[in-house]
């Protein structure tokens, strides 16, 4: 079975200054995204945190360029839709650094803005 992953215009717009920076971590991401239609359970589900509750049904992915040693700097936060155990469609919400949690704060705002 193939699910259909789409990029919320805010992780579109994550990608496209990511790119800008650091093409082959925009490239990791697109491979992450088209490994998604496949299997939508590949990510880690999110736990509770506080300021990040709207998160607690979506999943993440740890990434960075194949080349690059040491933990990963980025993260592709997404939610599969619906969320009750049978999803045809992977949304993806922030695509970003995890320094201080900046990937994940975009995701909540993505989910304000298109609650799901």
């Amino acid at each position: 079975m193939s699910y259909e992953v789409i990029f919320e215009p805010s992780a579109e717009e994550d990608l496209r200054q990511i790119a800008t920076v650091e093409p082959r971590v925009a490239k990791a991401a697109l491979d992450i995204a088209k490994n998604l239609r496949d299997d939508p359970y590949l990510g880690d589900e999110m736990r509770k945190r506080p300021r990040l509750e709207l998160l607690a049904d979506c999943r993440r992915i740890r990434f960075d360029e194949s080349s690059r040693r040491g933990k990963p700097r980025y993260r592709l936060v997404y939610r599969n839709e619906p969320s009750d155990g049978a999803p045809h469609i992977v949304a993806i919400l922030a695509i970003g650094e995890r320094t201080n949690l900046q990937a994940y704060r975009d995701a909540v705002k993505a989910r304000v803005a298109r609650p799901g």
